[in-house]
């Protein structure tokens, strides 16, 4: 019996309502609280943009003194879009929070369809409501920032490559490359945590822990991928040497990402913690504990 096929689903506007809903609570309220720094920077390039030409590739900050502005930053998307929906009707900060909200409750939609590739569409039913009511993707999927295009981009990634493996078309792995691509443009360390469980699906031809085949194509996807990603970094590494901006990605000083925590088993101690309270709500261990053992 196919996953698809196992067991009928309630309809999929329960999570969708119920998401939508929890999201959408306080939308115009200005931006305060938890990552308040990281939403004004991000708000502030969309601003920018408005204000002093839409080049994507020039993100421009604040507090740049009197030089121009411009600044090593992440791939602006997110800024850019949000600058796009600004000129519509001005600067209006439910404009930017409502892109986050579209973008994770489209999420929820491809994480009920990665679970029914999976498991079937009653699992992809579960899942979808459990995105929808977790604290994490609650709270990213309405702040100004771009966690919420993240999470689809990632979401988008894996659902594409799943139908990749089921049907062999080519244009769901375009689809799954532009999604994994993007996710690095955005942030880096998805390279870790999306880009290993995609090496190991784009290498099996079917599910077996007895070998990895050393086909061209995983590596060849993973290559591109990284120099698209190298591409664009290497140019906001040069903004930031000529204004002297960055948010602070390289270097002895940079604090924001550090790949030597990765072998650091507190760092992975405290992930667990993190992730058992914020996005399984403790409940959800014990759930994962057991799915994990199951055929």
């Amino acid at each position: 019996m196919s996953p698809a096929s196992r067991g009928t689903a309630p309809p999929l506007w329960i999570p969708l309502g119920l998401g939508l809903a929890l999201r959408l609570v306080n939308l115009q309220a200005p931006i305060l609280g938890v990552h308040s720094w990281r939403q004004a920077d991000t708000a502030a390039i969309a601003r920018n943009y408005l204000e002093q030409g839409m080049a994507l590739w020039l993100p421009r900050v604040d507090w740049s003194g009197a030089g121009p502005g411009f600044a090593e930053t992440d791939f602006p998307i997110y800024s850019w879009a949000v600058a796009l929906l600004y000129q519509l009707s001005g600067v209006q900060v439910w404009l930017a929070r409502g892109l986050s909200v579209l973008a994770s409750v489209l999420t929820i939609v491809l994480v009920a369809r990665i679970g029914e590739r999976l498991l079937g569409a009653r699992a992809g039913w579960w899942g979808a409501l459990s995105y929808a009511f977790l604290p994490i993707p609650v709270f990213y999927g309405r702040t100004v920032q771009p966690e919420a295009t993240l999470m689809l981009l990632a979401a988008w990634c894996l659902e594409r490559a799943l139908a990749w493996r089921d049907r062999g078309r080519r244009r769901d792995l375009l689809f799954c490359w532009l999604g994994f691509s993007g996710c690095l443009l955005v942030k880096l360390l998805p390279v870790v945590w999306l880009g290993l469980p995609l090496l190991l699906l784009l290498s099996w031809d079917a599910p077996s822990w007895r070998r990895i085949p050393l086909r061209p194509l995983p590596w060849l996807f993973g290559l591109s991928a990284a120099l698209v990603t190298a591409a664009w970094y290497a140019h906001a590494h040069q903004l930031g040497q000529s204004t002297g901006l960055s948010f602070g990605f390289w270097g002895a000083e940079a604090n924001r990402y550090s790949w030597i925590d990765l072998a650091s088993p507190r760092y992975w101690g405290d992930l667990l913690l993190r992730i058992t309270v914020r996005n399984l709500a403790v409940i959800g261990l014990p759930l994962l504990g057991r799915g994990s053992w199951l055929p």
